[in-house]
């Protein structure tokens, strides 16, 4: 808006604000911003009496508000640019003088400029109202709904503002987030949300605690959210194939194969090729996430991938207690020294995983024989790593390292000198008060003491020094510690005309309006309105303190709470040694612990339930890669897996089947929530013959865990049949056959799921082509008999689900021999059941039900679902129905009440829903 008004009348600042009434702390807070920019342009305009000055502080003013930081300072000097523009466009003489072109385009932009004022404005009031996300979520649904949005451009300003002041964003739901997201792609008013979607993946806090908690539905539903999100960034960020997004996509994936209950081994594998091969392809599209289901995005997900082709012949490699060297189709573990045996013990598609030592591991046979050859050889890798030190690496700024504090500086202990002790990073460094907090502290040493070990960012990084910065870290804490309505007492220590700064007994700053009668160095009670989670928290007084407090041990508590978290987190000791040389291998580029721990992950995924000689392999693999990258929590949680396993094994062995002593393995799983249903296994199967334990039996049995419930159910049998020795025997080997021992090299690869029992409104076929009792010979019309009668009484009740490819006992079992035998895929598949469906009941009936497939593994589940019909249906002159957990003729009497009931429901029959399948949310077993 630059305009040349040679005639027009002048008007001076001081008078265009009298003019407008513009007083009070409006007026106070203009002057003082004003005041800080005084080689302006405006400036000079006014000083020569040049009546265009106006246009010229119009755009200082614009350009200003982009940058001001504090929403109260913004707010007050938005409202005087609107009342500036209000007053040139419409409430003034002072355009009249242009002529007619010139006039039109002044007043189009300012309307422009106006209403991105009211949309801003709009957004303070929003915030105020604390209505961010009502007000998010409604403009999204419109913009879904109708792909339109009237005064869009104003609608996204309000956005925008929004996202750049709220401190309650933490709160929106991830799914409107990854909407916005969506739509911000394409809209460069929109950058800053794109600018806080970034920030958001990068300070969510990956795998801490998740790997070792039990995965309850809250725990799921939080790795949804996390879903979410990853999604949206590799659909949205299609960057160089780096490390880091290799770690992004792996765990995008990995978690994906978590949430949908293990059920598609193509998920699995997409986790590992994205590490390993660094695959990059999308197999899933913005429609996939936007209508968020987990099973219709694993299902698109199966579509849509393909075979990797690995290009390169790279090595990479990480060196600790020992090397670990990974190539195109290979990884190797070596202690350090000469080595003169090579074992493979896991395999993952053409990948071979080795280890080196002096004796051969992971050969299959005894069971036995095969854990003490796995013990021998991890002595010689603990005995070998005592003569050879780590090769670590200067950190880059923005790494996140351990540090631990070796001293303070004497002449003024503001600055604390502390070294890296972490597994990847080395270096001596210095952590300064200022990089601590931002109260004014005299002396480190009252907060710190010598040894105190912690997480610190990297913020600087030369020859011969290394800045470290706790701040984000401790604000972090303290969005996770305290929250909005929280008192406290508080220390002033700093105060402007439009803030007062405050450091609080806990340690952190808080931030409050003024308040006359508060000077610096008083004590007052304040509450916390809003808490953002970086830890920023706005404040109001309430009321003078009941006590004093030092500011030292204020941060001393905030600091010391760090410490002992990240004490808890890591749960091992600082481990030094001596140096010695390490060989250089120029040939092998270096890989981060972070790829390596989302290696370990990743083929954690590749566990199953079975006592089997490749599991074992694959726990001690696990464990040995823990070892040598220095993560001893990991080492211990693999290591109580491997005992679990040999229990197991010993069971299995035991002529009395019995687990006699439980105790060795109970802190272990009493450390590890995750590994809570190993525990309770363990138990259950410690009660086989014991009949004082039947109460705690049958609380097992009726436990939500399919698998728990499962071997409860056999150790229970056995117990209850006591005095009849060949049913015990029967019972017994069926439950040895379900956690089965296996030899050999290959499993089956599949994934049990339990479907729990039938009932009256789902029910259970194994085939299509096979009946019950065939013994492997096809009757495909003997079958579809058996379905269709199902189908029939379904119709005729409440209507249900059918499972095909589930046996008798609720484990899904899969159709892949119906494919065979019919040369089908699943389109066909479905195509030859509708058909028949239409020939003994006809299109309507057909038009109604809804046929859904379901991976498990490689095993595929065909869910039939029927609705209650509102006419009675016959198969084959016979009327069906679903009564309980079978499907029974109906006659007589039954019928005419069933035919006067359907009678006055003519007319209200609907679409089945869509089946949900086991492992889903809304699935009861």
């Amino acid at each position: 808006m630059s305009y040349d008004i040679k005639e027009q009348r002048f008007i001076s600042l001081q008078a265009l604000l009298e003019e407008l009434e513009i007083t009070g702390e409006d007026r106070e807070c203009l002057d003082r911003f004003l005041a800080k920019h005084e080689e302006a342009e405006y400036k000079a305009l006014i000083e020569d009496g040049v009546p265009s000055w106006i246009f010229s502080f119009l755009e200082f003013i614009k350009d200003s508000l982009a940058s001001l930081a504090s929403v109260d300072y913004y707010s007050k000097i938005l409202k005087v640019y609107t009342c500036v523009l209000r007053w040139l466009i419409e409430e003034s003489d002072f355009l009249c003088e242009l002529d007619a072109i010139r006039r039109n385009d002044v007043r189009m932009q300012g309307e422009q400029y106006l209403n991105e004022c009211l949309a801003a404005r709009e957004a303070l009031q929003v915030i105020k109202l604390s209505d961010e996300q009502n007000y998010i979520h409604s403009t999204l649904n419109k913009l879904e709904k109708s792909g339109f949005l009237f005064r869009k451009n104003q609608r996204l300003i309000t956005l925008s503002t929004i996202f750049r002041f709220s401190p309650r964003l933490a709160r929106l739901s991830v799914r409107d987030l990854v909407r916005l997201v969506y739509y911000a792609k394409d809209e460069a008013l929109l950058k800053n949300i794109l600018d806080y979607f970034e920030h958001r993946i990068s300070a969510t806090s990956w795998d801490e605690d998740y790997f070792y908690e039990e995965k309850t539905n809250e725990v799921l539903e939080g790795l949804k959210n996390v879903i979410w999100l990853l999604g949206a960034y590799l659909l949205l960020y299609k960057r160089e194939i780096t490390e880091e997004y290799r770690i992004i996509r792996a765990r995008f994936f990995r978690y994906l194969y978590v949430v949908g209950k293990q059920s598609s081994d193509i998920v699995r594998s997409n986790a590992f090729n994205s590490l390993w091969f660094g695959q990059s392809t999308n197999v899933f599209s913005w429609n996939d996430l936007l209508h968020f289901s987990i099973p219709d995005l694993i299902d698109a997900i199966i579509m849509n991938s393909s075979e990797v082709n690995p290009v390169g012949d790279d090595y990479y490699g990480f060196e600790g207690r020992g090397t670990l060297t990974i190539g195109k189709d290979l990884l190797i573990l070596s202690p350090y020294g000469k080595v003169s045996k090579e074992s493979e013990v896991f395999r993952v598609g053409n990948v071979s995983f080795l280890v080196q030592g002096k004796k051969r591991v992971g050969d299959g046979g005894d069971f036995t024989e095969l854990v003490s050859a796995w013990k021998s050889l991890f002595s010689e890798y603990v005995e070998k790593t005592k003569k050879k030190v780590f090769q670590k690496q200067r950190p880059p700024v923005g790494a996140k390292v351990k540090i631990k504090i070796k001293g303070f500086l004497p002449s003024a202990k503001l600055l604390a000198f502390a070294n890296i002790v972490d597994e990847e990073y080395t270096g001596d460094g210095a952590l300064h008060v200022s990089n601590v907090t931002r109260v004014r502290l005299d002396d480190l040493e009252r907060v710190f003491h010598l040894g105190d070990v912690m997480k610190a960012t990297v913020i600087d990084v030369t020859d011969d020094r290394i800045q470290f910065s706790i701040k984000d870290e401790l604000n972090a804490l303290v969005g996770v510690r305290f929250k909005a309505g929280d008192c406290m007492d508080a220390l002033l220590f700093y105060k402007t005309p439009d803030l007062y700064t405050w450091i609080s007994e806990h340690g952190f700053c808080v931030f409050t309006n003024p308040r006359g009668d508060a000077e610096v160095g008083s004590y007052w009670e304040v509450r916390i309105k809003e808490l953002n989670e970086y830890g920023y928290a706005k404040a109001e007084v309430i009321g003078q303190a009941s006590k004093e407090f030092d500011r030292h041990d204020a941060v001393c508590n905030l600091a010391y709470y760090h410490i002992e978290n990240y004490k808890k987190y890591t749960g091992e000791e600082v481990e030094e040694s001596d140096p010695v040389e390490v060989d250089e291998r120029e040939s092998v580029q270096p890989v981060s612990f972070s790829f390596v721990n989302e290696l370990v992950e990743v083929l954690y995924l590749f566990l199953t339930k079975k006592v089997s000689v490749p599991n074992l392999n694959l726990l001690y693999l696990l464990k040995l890669i823990a070892h040598v990258i220095g993560d001893q929590r990991r080492k211990d949680f693999f290591n109580v897996l491997v005992n679990y396993l040999c229990v197991l094994h010993d069971c299995i062995h035991d002529t009395r089947y019995r687990i006699t002593d439980v105790t060795t393995l109970e802190e272990g799983f009493n450390k590890y929530p995750a590994l809570r249903q190993q525990g309770n296994v363990i138990r259950v199967l410690s009660s086989y013959m014991d009949k004082s334990r039947l109460e705690e039996l049958l609380s097992f049995v009726a436990s939500e865990d399919w698998y728990l419930s499962f071997v409860a159910k056999y150790v229970l049998s056995c117990n209850l049949l006591d005095g009849s020795p060949e049913a015990v025997n029967t019972v017994r080997d069926e439950l040895l056959s379900f956690i089965s021992f296996k030899t050999e090299e290959k499993e089956d690869g599949g994934i049990v799921m339990a479907f729990g029992d039938e009932n009256g409104s789902r029910e259970f076929k194994s085939s299509i082509v096979y009946p019950a009792e065939s013994t492997g010979n096809a009757n495909l019309d003997e079958q579809m008999d058996e379905i269709l009668l199902s189908v029939c009484g379904f119709l005729n009740a409440s209507g249900g689900v059918l499972y095909v490819g589930v046996n008798d006992f609720g484990i899904a079992i899969g159709i892949e021999n119906d494919f065979n035998f019919l040369r089908c895929n699943r389109d066909a598949y479905e195509l030859y059941i509708r058909r028949r469906i239409v020939a003994a009941f006809g299109t309507d009936v057909n038009g109604l039900i809804v046929i859904k497939f379901r991976n498990y593994g490689n095993k595929v589940v065909c869910g039939i679902s029927i609705p209650a019909y509102d006419r009675v249906v016959e198969y084959k002159n016979m009327v069906w129905q679903r009564q309980g957990n079978s499907t029974r003729s109906i006659t007589g009497t039954d019928l005419r009440l069933i035919k006067k009931r359907k009678k006055e429901s003519i007319g209200m029959a609907q679409v089945a829903c869509i089946p949900l399948f086991a492992g889903e949310e809304g699935y009861e077993i």
